[in-house]
């Protein structure tokens, strides 16, 4: 029987790789799947952003807050409710410290190469509150004909307790569809996608391991190579897209994901040290500001998008 692995955080100087794996016990116990899930219901109420009633709003906006609900949605995860409690995070005003939105939403415009038939991979973070607002951005796409299928990438077991899984979108999808008005219209709208094939679930074995995005096997790199765009979302999923180092935060973002075989998006709220991609106005801002609180405070989050021919390849890559 395989040994399960963990993460393991050691002290750290500039450059070196933070991740590493451990065995545990042989027999470590999983909670059951779908009572280990956060405290946060999937269930939309009434402290939510209005995804639901977005219909509104000129199509350009209701495609940004779709992509802002995404990205703030991943501060709902457990491990950071529970490592930031009693922290002034919760009531710190959240700001982006890299935008890259223009060049991403130019990667699915309907009137682009790829005539908005593309495909559009998204790497899940956590289960609940941030799957529900990434399952609406890919039901807006879907309809607004950005693109024409899309690949939701979850786990085939749960690396952390609250890791997207199958069955969470299996339920997420019930919820929506339960709860009624523009909810379950959208959830119509995925059941319908999930029935044709132009919404794929995939539960690869890589999305569990602890390694870089750079070790990624020969099938998982030809998948991302032939989409129009690969969403990756979270702060772990961050680490693992550009090597889990203590990068100076200075460090190009193109250059540490150059490696990355198809255009590639990060949305991600701060919760870890590891940052590349900043400005040098923007961090000594943030510096002068909090310290370096900002860095996993979950308070300031980043798009940041990287399209073929953009970066050279680091130092530490083995390519």
């Amino acid at each position: 029987m395989a040994l399960v692995r963990e993460l393991v955080l050691p002290p750290t100087a500039p450059g070196r790789r933070l991740l590493r794996p451990r065995p545990l016990a042989r027999n470590r116990p999983l909670p059951p799947l779908q009572t280990r899930r956060t405290s946060t219901p999937t269930r939309p109420t009434r402290n939510w952003p209005s995804f639901y009633n977005n219909a509104h709003r000129p199509a350009g906006e209701q495609a940004q807050a779709l992509l802002h609900g995404s990205l703030w949605g991943n501060r709902a995860d457990l491990g950071f409710r529970l490592s930031a409690e009693g922290a002034q995070a919760a009531d710190a005003a959240p700001g982006l410290v890299a935008d890259d939105s223009e060049t991403l939403w130019s990667l699915l415009d309907a009137e682009g190469p790829d005539g908005g038939n593309g495909t559009l991979c998204l790497v899940a973070d956590n289960a609940g509150r941030e799957l529900v607002p990434d399952l609406l951005l890919i039901a807006h796409l879907l309809a607004g004909g950005r693109i024409g299928r899309a690949v939701l990438h979850v786990k085939p077991y749960p690396y952390y307790v609250s890791d997207a899984t199958t069955a969470d979108v299996v339920d997420a999808l019930r919820r929506l569809t339960g709860a009624g008005g523009a909810a379950a219209a959208y959830g119509r709208r995925l059941w319908s996608a999930l029935a044709d094939g132009r919404l794929v679930l995939r539960a690869h074995p890589f999305s569990s391991a602890p390694l870089p995005y750079e070790e990624m096997p020969g099938d998982l790199r030809a998948e991302f190579a032939s989409a129009t765009l690969t969403i990756v979302k979270g702060d772990l999923n961050y680490r693992r897209l550009v090597g889990d180092r203590l990068w100076a935060p200075t460090t190009p973002f193109p250059d540490v994901t150059a490696y990355f075989p198809g255009p590639v998006a990060a949305l991600r709220t701060l919760k870890s040290d590891v940052i590349t991609g900043l400005d040098s106005r923007t961090e000594s801002e943030l510096v002068a500001a909090e310290d370096q609180r900002w860095r996993t405070s979950g308070t300031h989050a980043l798009i940041q998008v990287r399209v073929p021919g953009q970066g050279a390849p680091s130092s530490r890559s083995r390519r």
